[in-house]
């Protein structure tokens, strides 16, 4: 089950469009930090507001995010934005891929970070973690999903179209495959 695709009916969270009080974010400056620390370039640029508008746009649609906090508050909140983000970056980049658009992982780590970070935002506003609390948590949520990828596909190589996972070394400059499992 996708958390992106299916959520539960009759849930008890209010909203419609987008959780009350969770405007869509804007994006962040040009100035993007990349995990290489090196600002993105205006290619990546692109690929990167294309990535996080798609992903932002699934996310806190209002059913989408009303599952996303329930599954959260019920269980592992980490695992929660982990299953709700993989997807979308996963099925965004199969997009992209059949376009014969190139992002690579730089950018989609870029992006995945930004995207976890509005999740952990959300499930703030919503109680379930303190705002003190997100950049550690956004930080362990991007250490179990790249563990989660890792323990998927291993290192090198090429994954089945739609089954997630990257190709390449341990330097991120290579090129995202049939869509990075993690962030």
């Amino acid at each position: 089950m996708s958390l992106a695709t299916q959520p539960p009916a009759g849930s008890s969270l209010p909203g419609e469009s987008t959780m009350p009080g969770m405007p869509m974010p804007g994006m962040p400056d040009a100035s993007v930090p990349t995990p290489g620390g090196q600002p993105l370039d205006p290619q990546q640029r692109k690929a990167y507001d294309l990535i996080v508008r798609q992903a932002l746009g699934v996310l806190l649609q209002g059913r989408v995010a009303r599952y996303l906090v329930q599954r959260a508050a019920s269980g592992d909140p980490q695992q929660a934005v982990v299953d709700a983000v993989s997807p979308l970056l996963r099925n965004i980049y199969a997009a992209a891929q059949a376009a014969g658009a190139q992002v690579d992982m730089v950018t989609l780590l870029a992006a995945g970070i930004n995207i976890v970070t509005v999740a952990a935002d959300l499930l703030a506003r919503a109680g379930i973690l303190q705002q003190a609390d997100i950049p550690a948590f956004c930080s362990a949520v991007a250490q179990r999903a790249v563990q989660q990828h890792n323990a998927q596909v291993p290192q090198g190589a090429e994954p089945a179209a739609g089954q997630g996972g990257g190709a390449g070394g341990s330097d991120g400059t290579t090129t995202a495959t049939a869509g990075y499992g993690g962030m």
